[in-house]
């Protein structure tokens, strides 16, 4: 057997026991009470099935925090709907997962080759967390679908894939608001290509449209105009205050705290999500170095495992964390073990990218797209706050990364 069949053959044994462990994975986890984001966003689901109305509802508005990813939650509630029951969510990620795969092998051969594909896969097979991913109920998942499917449709011509990456693009950010990662990763990736002022007009004018028209129906819906969720205050102010760690710390929402939104005030999402963003803007401005001095740990809790979506289930969250809030010892051992193909990977990734930085400007200039949804990703977690799951859209790029110091090692004379 040559080598070509035989990484054929391994890919096509590891794709398999890939989807094998996410049904066993979904059947395992079935009957587990979701809890944190995930038990959130279920809730609001079903508040929504109940109302038999979209999300997010009157009251949602008038008394939320602020309004959660209302894409992911109307998809949820829709699954939901029509099967009858929750897992059905699950399924749904299973479906999405696979998708999600397909569309990165398609991506992957269009710009690197057959081989390429192949060995990506695999990557991507292996870590933990694209096989656990499918047991919550989170947006992480079909926003990242979205967004890489808008990148694929870039990879065909016509007008009509340019409008297709446009609306998969609007899409992608009202399931979750990172779909400026996809964004900017298309518009760079169009740059790199002839014709680049016209493939971006009619992608710029098609956003726009489905904006207007994504506003439009919000207005008709709720009554208020909204593009995607209004999670952007909360999550700066949680990053730029007195109490900030670099992660989810919610001492500043306390009471007295500069969180603090007396409900008397009778304020709705959409003013405390404006009261907090000014507030996160004051404090950086007054303290410029002691929010520069938080980049790291934001960066280290951002990057520093890949084991996350356990925690999101009542039964196993039991004994992960202490009172203050850390880590217990043996979850922490848990979850480094967890990221052993995590590291892995990352080491490859880097190995990868001085390989390419070595090999001329061309190269150069392609890890620089292939490293876009990075520099994005880390970007808003400056503004914001690390936390591991919210590296998930930059994981395509580190295991693109990864799979071409693979490649150049059995073939060094390629060019990528």
């Amino acid at each position: 057997m040559n080598r070509d069949a035989y990484i054929r053959l391994t890919t096509l044994c590891i794709t398999t026991m890939w989807l094998i462990a996410q049904i066993t994975a979904v059947v395992g986890y079935s009957h587990y009470t979701p809890t944190s984001d995930s038990g959130y966003y279920l809730s609001l689901a079903y508040d929504c099935i109940n109302a038999g109305s979209a999300y997010p509802l009157p009251h949602h508005i008038a008394t939320d925090s602020y309004i959660a990813n209302p894409g992911y939650i109307n998809m949820l509630a829709l699954c939901i709907a029509l099967f009858g029951s929750s897992v059905a969510g699950l399924w749904m990620n299973v479906v999405l997962n696979c998708t999600l795969l397909w569309i990165l092998f398609r991506v992957v051969r269009h710009t690197c080759g057959n081989t390429s594909s192949r060995i990506f896969v695999i990557l991507f097979c292996l870590l933990p967390s694209n096989t656990l991913i499918v047991t919550s109920f989170m947006s992480d998942l079909p926003c990242t679908v979205a967004g890489t499917g808008a990148l694929l449709a870039l990879t065909f011509r016509g007008r009509k894939m340019i409008i297709l990456s446009a609306f998969l693009i609007v899409l992608s950010n009202y399931i979750r608001p990172v779909g400026i990662t996809f964004a900017v990763t298309a518009i760079v990736c169009i740059l790199v290509h002839a014709h680049a002022a016209r493939r971006l007009l009619w992608l710029f004018g098609s956003i726009a449209l489905f904006l207007g028209m994504l506003a439009f129906a919000n207005r008709l819906a709720s009554g208020h105009t909204f593009l995607f969720s209004t999670t952007g205050g909360v999550n700066a102010l949680l990053g730029a205050n007195d109490t900030a760690d670099g992660g989810y710390n919610p001492l500043v929402l306390a009471e007295g705290r500069e969180g603090d939104i007396p409900d008397r005030l009778g304020y709705n999402v959409f003013q405390k999500d404006s009261l907090w963003k000014a507030r996160a803007l004051d404090w950086t401005i007054a303290h410029p170095y002691r929010f520069t001095a938080l980049i790291p740990a934001k960066l280290y809790r951002q990057y520093f495992c890949d084991s996350y979506h356990t925690s999101l289930h009542e039964e196993c969250a039991v004994g992960t964390l202490t009172p203050e809030g850390r880590m217990t010892p043996s979850f922490k051992r848990l979850v480094l073990l967890e990221s052993i193909p995590y590291y892995f990977i990352l080491l490859l990734a880097a190995a990868g990218l001085y390989i390419l930085c070595k090999r001329g400007a061309r190269a150069r200039n392609f890890a620089a797209v292939i490293l876009t949804p990075v520099f994005i990703n880390i970007i808003l977690t400056i503004a914001t706050v690390g936390a591991t799951r919210y590296h998930y859209p930059a994981m395509p790029s580190f295991i693109l990364l990864a799979t071409l110091a693979i490649v150049i090692r059995l073939h060094p004379t390629r060019r990528p």
